[in-house]
């Protein structure tokens, strides 16, 4: 993973919105939304719990969290 993976898993959790990511990182929803597939094919488990018009933290994800935040 990338400082720019984390910077996108950050942004994403302050805005709890991919397309709000999107746009203060100036990238597409899609791009946003790879990344954090990526991210989560790479650790292993998911990092959001995604519904129809909401996202939540999963418990790994609330981990990653507090390891970025350091």
């Amino acid at each position: 993973m990338t400082l720019l993976s984390y910077k996108v898993f950050l942004t994403v959790v302050e805005q709890m919105n991919f397309r709000k990511a999107a746009d203060i990182l100036d990238l597409t929803p899609s791009a946003v939304s790879h990344c954090i597939s990526n991210m989560e094919d790479q650790l292993g488990f998911p990092l959001f719990i995604r519904k129809k018009n909401k996202i939540s933290l999963t418990t790994n994800g609330e981990v990653l969290l507090q390891y970025v935040k350091q």
